[in-house]
């Protein structure tokens, strides 16, 4: 066992009961070591030892985007078929052929899952807005995703997420990447992959520092029949990317920022400062009306439907993840 991965693992021994006691021979193999970390960690969820009052760690993620423009027809006996017209790519857009570019924001939640907006792993089909193509459609194919913090970025490719999942009220799409082989940007090779996990086994890769007692509590079930603008209207919400925000509506499940309308992409969280340790994720921004492609310009965030519970409750391991239905995160849902 290395010197540093010795300290990681006295370190861990400290979390959860004192009393406990350990073969030190038992732990030499790095399974026995990663279950025994693993181990430490859920002891420590047990004993409520999560910390909300947490710096949000937002990512900006860059989609790239395969792009195909064709014309869609029938044969005869209604079998459809396309036409190829990606020859017609060059500089549109103001971009290479055939690829495109979109940004969004990502919000890490615990450790394992990415909070963004459904926009930012697709966008719909559209017409071609071109003259020497009338009639012709545009299809986008995520192909990677890459996220961006501090000046340091990891990738990983869109096509191999297997569980994400999506509440169509709000737009929240949650990634699983406990379970993705994150890698620095133009690697391919098995053995440069990186897992947010990682950072309590070895502190060489490129890793976003993430602590084991990071947790979130997020603000969800509410429905648009639920009278809270006068609880919001009180408080004041912050924006790790935009700054301080007072709000001046609550209505139909969105929530309507103070100030002129300020340029941003997808996925901003909004949280509130319940107290000194405690955040709470609030709402996400969303699409512009005008639905522009590689930002949004608007001063509305969606909060969080009870689909978003249900989604939660069903299908995310919920360890480091507290759902509320009040501002003060009191309450446990």
């Amino acid at each position: 066992m290395s010197i540093k991965k010795l300290l990681v693992f006295t370190f861990l021994l400290g979390i959860g009961s004192a009393a406990y006691c350990a073969d030190f021979s038992s732990f030499m193999a790095n399974e026995e070591l990663n279950k025994e970390i693993e181990s430490r960690i859920n002891a420590a969820a047990e004993q409520g030892s999560y910390k909300y009052n947490y710096s949000p760690m937002v990512f900006k993620l860059t989609t790239t985007y395969k792009r195909d423009l064709f014309i869609e027809d029938y044969e005869a006996d209604g079998t459809p078929y396309r036409i190829n017209l990606n020859y017609k790519q060059d500089g549109l857009w103001g971009e290479g052929a055939g690829f495109y570019e979109g940004h969004c924001y990502g919000t890490l939640i615990n450790k394992d899952y990415l909070l963004t907006h459904e926009k930012c792993l697709r966008v719909d089909r559209m017409e071609y807005v071109g003259d020497d193509a009338p009639g012709a459609l545009v299809e986008f194919t995520p192909l990677s995703v890459e996220l961006e913090l501090n000046g340091r970025s990891l990738e990983f490719d869109a096509r191999e997420i297997s569980k994400v999942f999506i509440d169509y009220k709000s737009g929240a799409a949650l990634i699983k990447i406990s379970n993705l082989c994150l890698q620095e940007k133009g690697t391919t090779a098995d053995n440069v992959c990186v897992r947010l996990w990682e950072w309590a086994v070895s502190s060489d890769k490129v890793t976003f520092g993430v602590k084991d007692n990071y947790g979130t509590v997020i603000l969800s079930n509410i429905d648009p029949k639920d009278n809270v603008e006068e609880s919001f209207l009180k408080r004041v919400f912050f924006s790790p990317v935009g700054g301080e925000q007072t709000i001046s509506s609550v209505k139909d499940g969105f929530i309507t920022v103070n100030g002129k309308a300020r340029r941003s992409y997808f996925g901003e969280p909004l949280f509130h400062r319940a107290s000194s340790d405690k955040n709470i994720l609030v709402g996400i921004k969303t699409v512009s009306d005008d639905q522009i492609l590689t930002y949004t310009k608007t001063n509305k965030y969606a909060l969080f439907s009870s689909e978003f519970t249900k989604l939660m409750q069903e299908n995310v391991e919920t360890k480091g993840i507290k759902l509320t239905k009040d501002l003060n995160g009191n309450t446990s849902l």
